[in-house]
């Protein structure tokens, strides 16, 4: 550091940079010291303690315990700790839980220390508190996810930024067939992924993750005992509050059943338009193989008709030729029509 810092590398070394060199370092680690003399039953906090507990320098530092941060069975735990510590002459640790007047809550823990005098007498009590309140946060908040995890029947794992598993679900070992003691600390990728799962995919989930920290898509994996399975993921990033990435939460059903269906679907389609395009190869072959004949059919009765006509026949058997000779006329324009009865069909 140099005096731009607020450091003289001359006086580095001194009484006065080491005071504050200690007091950054508290803060920047969250902890705070604390001494107490029996006998003279007088308590000193350092900075970092007025700080924790928000509380101004006029604050009575023996009068905690008998305050209302903590609750009686956390007085208790540490009415424990200290017994053990003055009986045992040895350091002990607890983690405690502190009720702030906002109605906020806040974790430390308190590691104490026996003040022995030369015959080894127990004098007082030296106290190191470390705040942990974002770390339990992300602790609750992970069991709150755990147990919603165990209720769902859906796949849920949770991995840390290096995506290694530290975590998954009682489906994960029901589906996948791995327990956890075979995952943990792997990543998924390296037994989940097989042959034929997408290398798209996987570079998309990769590339989502790094830009967005979120996925949502369908990708092929394997069981344990080598079944294709679908899965469809949802996976997202976990943030402490300092905007720090600290794990990714996966939840993942199995679509298997509705991918089958969906590729049995398309088969049929397929099939359906093949079968469509050999009906309309029928159809026109058909219609070309009527027209064909009726044509001739229409030509050799229009022949008939001239031949009736100088022909020296009576006007009944003319009037009835030519009855039929309609009818017959009907028939077959019908009959050559493309969308007429014989032939009416729709492409799909």
């Amino acid at each position: 550091m140099n005096s731009r810092s607020g450091f003289n590398l001359k006086s580095f070394d001194s009484f006065e940079s080491r005071q504050k060199r200690l007091h950054l370092l508290s803060k920047a680690a969250e902890i705070g010291d604390w001494c107490h003399t029996f006998s003279t039953n007088f308590t000193v906090w350092s900075e970092y303690l007025y700080q924790f507990y928000e509380v101004g320098k006029d604050f009575e530092c023996s009068h905690l315990l008998g305050d209302t941060y903590y609750s009686e069975s956390e007085k208790e735990k540490m009415r424990a700790l200290i017994a053990r510590v003055t009986t045992h002459k040895e350091e002990q640790s607890e983690e405690f839980l502190v009720n702030m007047p906002d109605g906020r809550v806040k974790w430390h823990t308190t590691t104490l220390y026996p003040m022995l005098d030369t015959a080894g007498d127990i004098i007082g009590l030296y106290g190191v508190l470390q705040n942990i309140t974002a770390r339990k946060e992300n602790e609750l908040e992970l069991q709150r996810m755990a147990y919603v995890a165990e209720k769902t029947n859906g796949i849920v794992m949770i991995t840390d930024p290096e995506r290694k598993i530290i975590w998954i679900n009682h489906s994960f070992e029901e589906i996948l067939g791995y327990k956890a003691e075979e995952v943990m600390g792997i990543d998924p990728a390296a037994f989940l992924q097989g042959t034929e799962t997408s290398r798209a995919t996987i570079h998309e989930i990769a590339r989502s993750l790094k830009s967005t920290g979120a996925f949502s898509g369908e990708i092929l994996n394997y069981t344990k005992s080598g079944e294709k399975i679908w899965l469809y993921l949802n996976i997202a990033a976990v943030y402490d509050d300092l905007g720090k990435l600290i794990n990714y939460v996966a939840v993942e059903n199995d679509i298997t059943l509705i991918k089958i269906a969906e590729q049995r679907l398309q088969k049929a389609m397929e099939k359906e338009r093949e079968l469509n395009r050999f009906k309309t190869q029928f159809v026109n072959l058909a219609s070309h193989q009527f027209h064909t004949p009726l044509a001739t059919i229409r030509s050799s009765v229009d022949l008939l008709d001239l031949k009736m006509e100088s022909a020296h026949l009576g006007a009944d058997f003319i009037a009835l030729f030519r009855k039929h000779k309609a009818i017959m006329a009907e028939e077959t324009t019908r009959m050559t029509e493309p969308h007429g009865e014989y032939f009416r069909y729709r492409a799909y």
